[in-house]
């Protein structure tokens, strides 16, 4: 099988405390026929720095390298320091990073980390097939770079109902049906 016949190849990051929402998240992509790869494995809090914990974080790197797109799950922005590294990983290694975020979750107390200082900009993507734009004010950062800024103005416009994929960039009035696999 060619890499132009191989379905996409995604690899799903974000905290274990998620692992419901990257359930749901593996779960739309496996239907759009993506392969999908995921963390499985919980690592408690007082074991986050022993050696389990470094080959579970090398192998998730390794999965990544497998992938054609990393997917971060989030709920209500929470981005752990394990995801962050990922993340730079993936963006180091030239791998689309993609953002879900479920929103506020119940019981899940949104946990302030330190981050570049950001400000608003007004980004947008347009339809290839009829030129509708859309544009939204998205807090960004001096160190994200155009692809990292095209990558949350995309994910903005996928919550809306867009198709923006290998494919590009579509409408909800002109995007492509989905590829449908028959088992």
């Amino acid at each position: 099988m060619s890499d132009q016949t191989r379905p996409r190849i995604v690899c799903l990051s974000g905290s274990m405390r998620f692992f419901d929402q990257i359930l749901i998240v593996a779960a739309e992509n496996t239907a759009a026929g993506r392969i999908v790869l995921a963390p499985f494995s919980i690592v408690a809090a007082e074991d986050q720095g022993n050696a389990v914990k470094r080959m579970l974080d090398e192998l998730h790197f390794r999965k990544i390298d497998l992938a054609d797109e990393v997917i971060v799950v989030t709920v209500d922005g929470y981005i752990g320091e394990s995801t962050r590294r990922e993340i730079r990983y993936a963006e180091q290694h030239g791998k689309p990073v993609w953002y879900e975020d479920f929103g506020p979750g119940p019981g899940v107390a949104k946990i302030e980390l330190p981050q570049p200082t950001g400000y608003p900009c007004a980004l947008g993507v347009f339809c290839d097939e009829c030129e509708t734009r859309i544009v939204a004010d998205i807090l960004v950062s001096d160190l994200d770079d155009q692809a990292t800024r095209f990558g949350y103005i995309r994910a903005h416009a996928i919550k809306h109902g867009w198709s923006c994929d290998k494919r590009g960039d579509f409408c909800p009035d002109c995007k492509p049906a989905e590829v449908t696999v028959n088992a």
